[in-house]
């Protein structure tokens, strides 16, 4: 990891698409400093967060974290995390519903 980096304005990636899907955002170590997921105003988001490239990593934060989709945008950071192989969001939307996400980061 860059040390040089840690001490300045995380990155941060954010999902291609407006939609549903879950997406890997880093793959690689990286600090995890938190999530902001935006509802598509009427339908709850359930995200879980794992350090991994894929759903079998090990979940990061609370798993099933609900998010009522009246919310609007949610920022999620319970503290900085060590992730030491990648940043994997498990997403699904009630109703066939929408959302967007961005992880903030440093590496």
């Amino acid at each position: 990891m860059d040390e040089s980096r840690r001490a300045g304005i995380p990155f941060y990636t954010q999902s291609d698409n407006v939609d549903t899907t879950s997406a890997i955002h880093v793959e690689d170590e990286c600090i995890l400093h938190g999530v902001l997921i935006g509802t598509d105003g009427t339908n709850e988001v359930t995200l879980t967060v794992y350090d991994g490239l894929d759903d079998t990593g090990v979940v990061q934060y609370t798993p099933d974290i609900k998010i009522a989709g009246a919310s609007g945008l949610l920022y999620i950071s319970p503290a900085a995390v060590h992730i030491t192989t990648g940043v994997y969001l498990e997403v699904s939307v009630a109703n066939g519903g929408s959302c967007n996400h961005r992880v903030f980061y440093d590496q």
